[in-house]
C-alpha cells in the first residue's frame, strides 16, 4: 500500500516536473523574437563613478577599461561591425582612457589599427581627428601615429583637406627622432590632388632646412621638385 502511494507520488512529481519543462519551452518559443536592446557602448562612467572604481590603482583601471573598449561590441555572443559603433561616444571613451594615462599610446593604438578602418568615411574622419588632437600632446613622440592619421584621412576618410592638416603638422616638427619621409607627407598630399606648385615650392622649402637628410635623400626631393614643375629657390639645382 505504501509503496502504490510512493510511486503515485513520484508519477505525479514527474508529471509536473514535465508540464513545467514544457511550459518553459514553451515561453521561451512564443518570446523568440523578443530580446533586449543590445549597446554597443554604454555611457562613459562620471569622473567621480571613475575615481571610485579605482580603488586607488589608476593603472589597473586604464588596462581594465581599455581591454573592454576594445572589446565592446564583440562580447556576450554578439559580433558588432564597426558601422554600427557611435564613434562619437567612441571618443569619448578614448579620452576617458587618455585622462587615465596620458603616456601610453595604446588608445592611438587601437584608434588607427581598429576604429581606423571602418567601412564609412565619416567614421573614419572621426578617428582621424582623435588621433590628430591626442598625438599632438607630444608630436614628437607620436610622430608615427599623426602619420597613420594622414593616411586614415587621405585614403579612408577621402578628407583632404584634414589629410593635409595633419600632415602640416609634421612638416613643421624639426627633429631628428622625425624621419624625412613623415615631412614630406604634406608635400605627397599636395601632389596627389594636383597642386604642383605648392608642393613643390614644399619639398623646396623642406630641402633648403632639412640638414640631417642623407644625400639619397636629398637627390630624391630635386627629383620631385623638377618632376613638379620649375625648380624652387634654393634647392641647390
Amino acid at each position: 500500500m505504501r509503496m502504490g502511494r510512493a510511486t503515485g507520488g513520484g508519477v505525479i512529481t514527474l508529471a509536473v516536473l514535465l508540464l513545467a519543462v514544457a511550459g518553459q519551452l514553451a515561453f521561451q518559443y512564443a518570446h523568440r523574437h523578443l530580446r533586449e536592446a543590445y549597446v554597443v557602448l554604454p555611457a562613459p562612467p562620471s569622473a567621480l563613478s571613475l575615481s571610485a572604481s579605482a580603488f586607488g590603482d589608476r593603472q589597473a583601471l586604464f588596462r581594465l577599461l581599455g581591454f573592454e573598449v576594445q572589446n565592446f561590441g564583440d562580447t556576450g555572443g554578439h559580433f558588432t561591425p564597426l558601422r554600427d559603433y557611435d564613434y562619437g561616444r567612441l571618443v569619448q571613451w578614448l579620452k576617458l582612457l587618455d585622462g587615465l594615462d596620458s603616456r601610453s599610446d595604446y588608445t592611438l593604438a587601437m584608434a588607427g589599427l581598429l576604429f581606423g578602418q571602418a567601412p564609412e568615411p565619416h567614421r573614419d574622419a572621426i578617428i582621424a581627428a582623435y588621433m590628430r588632437d591626442r598625438a599632438m600632446q607630444d608630436p614628437v613622440k607620436n610622430w608615427r601615429w599623426l602619420a597613420d592619421a594622414v593616411f586614415i584621412a587621405r585614403h579612408r576618410a577621402k578628407d583632404i583637406p584634414l589629410a593635409l592638416s595633419i600632415a602640416g603638422d609634421l612638416t613643421g616638427l624639426r627633429s631628428a627622432a622625425v624621419p624625412v619621409w613623415a615631412r614630406q607627407l604634406q608635400a605627397f598630399t599636395l601632389a596627389s590632388v594636383g597642386d604642383d606648385e605648392a608642393a613643390r615650392d614644399l619639398m623646396g622649402a623642406i630641402l633648403a632646412s632639412e640638414v640631417g637628410a642623407s644625400p639619397e635623400e636629398r637627390q630624391f626631393m630635386k627629383s620631385f621638385i623638377q618632376t613638379h614643375g620649375r625648380p624652387a629657390a634654393g634647392t641647390g639645382r
